[in-house]
């Protein structure tokens, strides 16, 4: 009579073994989240004015959106901020936005403080 009904003990089994895999994935995607908080923390903020983009949206945007706003940032963004010179010696921006002749077709364009903007 003992083992008549061995097969309910099946489902605490299995429910736990899921419970286990979940929180193994929600610890991961917090760690996740944290790292690529604390990596666009530590990014300088010429780097990303540079790409055409702020440190703050980014900063937000991983907190907020969590594990897909760190996948965006690391997709999308990461490369191209980490892409640009880390250690200037001199301060951004080279010169102050404005209408400036272009040099090769002197032609008058607009310097926003980073990029010629068309």
């Amino acid at each position: 009579m003992l083992f008549a009904n061995s097969g309910s003990a099946v489902f605490p089994v299995i429910f736990v073994i899921f419970w286990l895999m979940y929180m193994a994935v929600m610890v991961g995607a917090t760690v996740f989240t944290i790292i690529k908080i604390v990596e666009v923390v530590r990014i300088e903020d010429y780097r990303f004015k540079m790409c055409g983009t702020e440190k703050t949206t980014w900063i937000l945007i991983v907190v907020l959106a969590n594990i897909i706003g760190g996948l965006i940032w690391q997709f999308s963004m990461r490369s191209k901020v980490l892409a640009t010179p880390a250690n200037l010696m001199f301060p951004m921006p080279f010169s102050p936005p404005g209408w400036y002749r272009e040099h090769s077709s002197g032609q008058l364009r607009y310097w926003d403080g980073y990029r010629w903007v068309n």
